[in-house]
């Protein structure tokens, strides 16, 4: 029995349409090659089944937040400043914390909604400095409460924006054993293309089972919207 699975581990999984998965470079380019060889029709626009696919991949990983998309961001924050502003392709954040050597333990400010945040702290920039007891995210910046009273060490957890396909080169975000996601949404908008709406409908439900399927193997986070925590802060 030991032997057999040592056989079966030796050999080459080859997956859909016999590639040979051990040496499969999957990225946008072979997913175009595929459908264009599955269609037999080497006329086909390669932009034209690129768009099918990247349609496809921004379709699944934009209805969904995936484990895999979740990502940290670490800045040092300046003294006096009310506001800071992050270059990340964020969708939602998970938690936000302030460090100093000078505590004993992280602080996490509370998340306000906007509203409701600039209408109990209109001008921040007025009050005495200090750890900031809220915080909200407007714009592409977080707003503090109040001025910093020191230079903070951030650290934000968040969930970004799926990569989109942009480049032939690029490797889809949606592993390589769920590939045939794409493949098929790619075959789903050659058949429409053709007008061949019933044999695109065949497609599209082989998107849809093959994406319950990718859901159930990698999961998905449940929060609800922002991030509301009670602000804990602790001196030495």
């Amino acid at each position: 029995m030991q032997g057999g699975f040592f056989l079966l581990l030796s050999k080459q999984w080859t997956g859909r349409a016999g590639i040979i998965m051990a040496d499969y470079a999957y990225t946008l380019k072979t997913l175009i090659d595929e459908v264009i060889d599955e269609a037999k029709d080497s006329s086909l626009s390669r932009p034209r089944v690129a768009r099918y696919i990247r349609q496809t991949h921004d379709s699944v990983l934009g209805h969904h937040r995936f484990k895999f998309n979740e990502d940290v961001l670490a800045e040092t924050l300046s003294a006096a400043s009310t506001d800071y502003e992050y270059d990340c392709d964020h969708q939602q954040i998970i938690q936000v914390v302030l460090s100093h050597i000078s505590l004993t333990a992280p602080a996490e400010p509370t998340y306000l909604t906007p509203d409701e945040f600039f209408e109990r702290y209109p001008a921040p920039a007025t009050l005495t400095q200090g750890m900031p007891l809220h915080y909200t995210d407007y714009g592409n910046k977080l707003y503090w409460s109040c001025p910093l009273n020191l230079n903070y060490t951030h650290g934000m957890r968040y969930q970004r924006a799926p990569r989109r396909l942009v480049d032939e080169t690029d490797t889809p975000e949606i592993p390589v054993e769920f590939g045939d996601i794409l493949f098929e949404g790619g075959m789903a908008g050659v058949e429409r293309y053709r007008e061949n709406h019933d044999i695109a409908a065949i497609h599209d439900r082989r998107v849809e089972a093959r994406s319950e399927d990718f859901l159930g193997r990698y999961g998905l986070r449940k929060r609800g919207l922002g991030k509301a925590r009670t602000s804990r802060t602790h001196r030495a």
